[in-house]
């Protein structure tokens, strides 16, 4: 089972890679929507890459702002989802 911090250890690297961090310093707890890291658009493209990558699928009612604070509450989630084998 993969654990918390490696999943946020994944999301950060999309995050430089894919998302929109671009050249602003991203961490764990850094606020993502606050940073206008996360806009509606870029999290459906991180949902897509995480179900993709973890083969699993965020339920609708996980598209919450709360679920995508910080790379750790994506992380978060994205665990839930693995334990309840979704």
């Amino acid at each position: 089972m993969t654990g918390v911090s490696s999943i946020e250890q994944i999301v950060l690297e999309w995050l430089r890679e894919c998302g929109d961090a671009g050249n602003i310093p991203v961490d764990c707890e850094s606020n993502l929507i606050e940073l206008e890291v996360l806009d509606s658009f870029s999290i459906l493209q991180l949902v897509g890459f995480i179900e993709e990558r973890f083969e699993i699928v965020i339920a609708l009612e996980e598209f919450v702002p709360d679920n995508f604070v910080t790379p750790t509450t994506v992380a978060q989630t994205v665990a839930r989802r693995l334990r309840s084998g979704a």
